[in-house]
């Protein structure tokens, strides 16, 4: 699962929730030929350095000792298998096959077959936060940046810039945030530049997202690595860094990165291992801290002023806690934990009452997830695999803690979930 890590931090993500449509027939795609993008403006940096130095950090927080353990119900989610008991009653979820050609798959409600879409040659697709547009790059002409209407079935090409690298997201204004260029710096930290395509009149606007962390310099002859978690409003980060070489130590800090000011800190004896994960409305971040002397892993939540932090659960001590996600309404958690090369198990903590389950398969191993909204409710999407390296995808209605087999075909791991749909194909 190890080899696999990367690509499965870059899965989690929100979604939002709109209202169903009425089935469509798939149509004809069409392509259009775009006008190249209009000339690229440089936008003011949203994250700049601040030009006075950083306050003091706050004295390191402690917790109380937890109790002596955690007490997690065992039993797995009942499995349903027949598309009568569809858990999924409206819309569609999107995949991409990753590949040569790269697919768009389709799981519509009350099938378990999926649908292909239509193929491309490229990748790096997303779905915006509608659910009703599809950006990706497309090769099989030029070169170009491609935005399929999932409705229509028009398909509009843009002259693909030579700065970008791949698609990242669409943003919640809807635009198309291309991927230009990466660096870890000396007393800079993390360095980020971005080009923003709008679609409805081919503007491009580059942005330069430069996260401020003095103190760690991320260099290989520095003795401290760690990961950035930004907020949506790109205002808040919390750093988790350790030591990799020396004394076993972590820290972990949360900064105002517009004032340059640090609103909590801590400090532990372990190395700490994998990012924060922010609430959907921004208001906590969840992390692990792992203590040696009390001999377990702890999932705690920080309130986003720093003044508030509590103990969600905790786990036998582990070296590695895989991923964090919460739902979109922030109500529920997936913890997964990394225990050795075929990955570990996965739970889901309800984060109001404490009570937490673990996300199990019967036959195969829990691979990785993602959270959709439908209607209201909390589905937890998820792949689990196999050795012959294909597997099969669940649908897990977390209220109800009903899974449903989605698919009867084995499946590549190689896919990416995109998201949910409105649009619903026969």
């Amino acid at each position: 699962m190890m080899k696999h890590k990367n690509l499965f931090l870059g899965l989690l993500g929100g979604l939002m929730l709109f209202s169903a449509c009425r089935p469509v027939a798939l149509p004809t795609p069409v392509s259009t030929i775009a006008p190249a993008p209009t000339v690229t403006e440089i936008s003011p940096e949203p994250t700049s350095t601040p030009a006075a130095p950083p306050s003091p950090p706050p004295s390191p927080a402690t917790l109380e000792a937890s109790p002596a353990a955690t007490t997690m119900q065992s039993a797995c989610p009942a499995l349903q298998t027949g598309p009568q008991e569809t858990i999924l009653q409206q819309g569609s979820l999107l995949f991409e096959e990753v590949g040569t050609p790269a697919k768009l798959w389709a799981f519509t409600a009350g099938h378990q077959s999926p649908n292909t879409v239509f193929s491309f040659e490229g990748g790096f697709a997303s779905l915006d936060s509608e659910g009703r547009r599809v950006a990706f790059m497309e090769l099989r002409e030029e070169k170009a940046l491609a935005i399929y209407d999932l409705q229509t079935g028009e398909k509009s090409l843009w002259p693909w810039a030579e700065e970008w690298k791949a698609v990242s997201r669409w943003t919640r204004d809807g635009r198309v945030k291309l991927w230009v260029s990466y660096e870890r710096q000396g007393s800079i930290g993390e360095t980020s530049v971005f080009a923003l395509f709008d679609p409805s009149n081919g503007t491009v606007i580059t942005v330069k997202e430069e996260l401020d962390l003095p103190g760690y310099t991320f260099e290989s002859n520095n003795p401290w690595g760690g990961y950035v978690s930004l907020n949506g409003a790109g205002n808040l980060a919390v750093y988790t860094a350790w030591a990799i070489s020396g004394a076993l130590e972590f820290e972990v800090i949360l900064r105002d990165i517009s004032k340059g000011t640090d609103l909590w800190r801590y400090a532990g004896g372990k190395p700490f291992a994998g990012p924060a994960a922010w609430s959907p409305d921004d208001s906590k971040v969840a992390f692990a801290l792992v203590s040696e002397s009390e001999n377990h892993t702890r999932i705690v939540s920080l309130t986003s002023d720093g003044r508030n932090l509590s103990e969600l659960t905790h786990f036998p001590p582990t070296d590695l806690v895989d991923i964090l996600s919460w739902s979109l309404d922030g109500k529920y958690l997936l913890v997964s934990l990394f225990e050795g090369p075929q990955g570990g198990p996965s739970f889901v903590l309800n984060t109001l009452t404490g009570e937490i389950r673990e996300v199990c398969d019967p036959k195969v191993t829990f691979y990785r997830a993602r959270w959709v909204s439908v209607a209201g409710r909390n589905l937890l999407v998820y792949l689990v695999y196999r050795q012959d390296e294909t597997g099969e995808l669940r649908l897990l209605d977390v209220d109800s803690w009903q899974a449903e087999v989605l698919s009867t075909v084995n499946i590549p791991y190689q896919i990416d979930m995109l998201g949910w749909t409105p649009v619903e194909f026969p």
